[in-house]
């Protein structure tokens, strides 16, 4: 891609991509989306089935929201920095699962999480050996749209709850246990289920704790070679197959 250097990055993760319309006032234009755990790539598809980048738009204090339009259809917003985009999706289930795949994107990413298993950064990995010996950083409420462990929507009947042993933002049912935290003095506080098997396997079982825990959904990821073999020449990929050193990617 021309222009565009370190692509390639240790940790980081394909997580989704996509073409969806973009929506203006004369046309609608198709926009293939690169979605990694840490930023996405708005690009421009083009004859040759390449993409032509357009804005890298980092996930750090984006949003995204499902705005009613009277014109168009399975609508998608997204807001970061001073740059709004509104797309339009072929189906609900399309825009209903991008909306989810980067609202959880957002807030892992929020919380110093690699998307959907991957790697921690170094000060979450950290915080994570000393689980409930620290206070967590915790997500702020108004990045989440949906459960960090269920991916269930929050709602006003379904209320956000946060883990006081990692600070993710959970909901009730994912958040029904209580373990012993050790900055709190040992007071029993809730945690979410992954936190809670941490703790326990650490730990031990407790009295009066219960174990509640829910089914925490998986993506498969692809390698980031793969995603961006299509935004390079075929000659240029060739000739930094073999390198050793991902991050000199031009």
């Amino acid at each position: 891609m021309k222009g565009k250097r370190d692509l390639l990055k240790p940790g980081r993760i394909f997580v989704k991509e996509g073409t969806l319309m973009k929506v203006s006032r004369k046309s609608r234009q198709p926009r293939h989306l690169f979605l990694m755990n840490d930023i996405m790539l708005y690009t421009y598809p083009q004859q040759d089935g390449k993409y032509r980048l357009k804005n890298t738009l980092f996930l750090s204090g984006m949003k995204v929201s499902k705005p009613v339009l009277d014109s168009v259809l399975n609508c998608l917003r997204i807001e970061v920095s001073d740059i709004t985009i509104t797309l339009s999706a072929s189906s609900v289930g399309e825009r209903e699962d991008w909306f989810h795949t980067l609202s959880r994107a957002i807030a892992d990413h929020a919380a110093g999480l690699c998307t959907f298993g991957g790697p921690c950064s170094e000060a979450r990995e950290k915080l994570w050996m000393a689980l409930g010996e620290a206070a967590p950083v915790l997500v702020p409420v108004s990045q989440v749209m949906m459960c960090m462990n269920c991916t269930s929507d929050f709602s006003l009947t379904l209320r956000r709850h946060h883990c006081n042993a990692c600070g993710k933002v959970v909901c009730r049912a994912c958040s029904r246990n209580r373990y012993p935290l050790k900055y709190l003095k040992d007071r029993l506080a809730k945690v979410c289920d992954k936190c809670y098997a941490e703790l326990r396997k650490r730990g031990g079982s407790i009295s009066g704790a219960c174990d509640n825990s829910s089914p925490r959904t998986h993506r498969a990821s692809r390698p980031l070679s793969a995603v961006f073999q299509s935004l390079q020449p075929p000659s240029l990929w060739k000739s930094r197959k073999s390198a050793s050193n991902l991050s000199q990617v031009g």
